[in-house]
């Protein structure tokens, strides 16, 4: 069975429906597999989704952002990834004021096509509270 098929399985079970974050950071997923999340019917509660340093494509951003089950989701982490992170990026000063959000180039392109999905709207401030 591919890694893939795999996945789609694991996707399947309604169980799932109970999950609001996953943390999947450094574990070398590939679309195939993100594509399959982002299918799952059963992650309707999902808030708070961590993929950064892994070998997502802009394949995966765009799965996600079609995804008719993935409404709720607030966060996004894309870091590191072979396309740039779309999802607004804080610049803080040393005493942890916020002075600016930087907008990705490619923010604006999936705006256009999906929408105001939240999670292209909303800046993370290093905590999972309220998601």
């Amino acid at each position: 069975m591919r890694l893939a098929e795999s996945f789609e399985a694991f996707f399947s079970r309604p169980e799932l429906s109970q999950i609001r974050s996953i943390d999947c950071r450094l574990t070398g997923l590939e679309d195939p597999v993100i594509e399959a999340l982002a299918a799952c019917p059963h992650l309707g509660q999902l808030r708070w989704l961590e993929l950064s340093q892994n070998e997502l494509s802009r394949a995966s951003l765009n799965a996600l952002a079609a995804s008719k089950t993935l409404g709720n989701l607030q966060f996004l982490g894309f870091q590191a990834n072979r396309c740039p992170d779309p999802t607004p990026q804080e610049v803080e000063d040393g005493h942890g004021f916020v002075h600016a959000v930087n907008h990705a180039p490619n923010q604006g392109e999936l705006r256009a096509r999906y929408g105001d999905l939240p999670w292209l709207k909303r800046a993370f401030h290093g905590r999972r509270e309220g998601l």
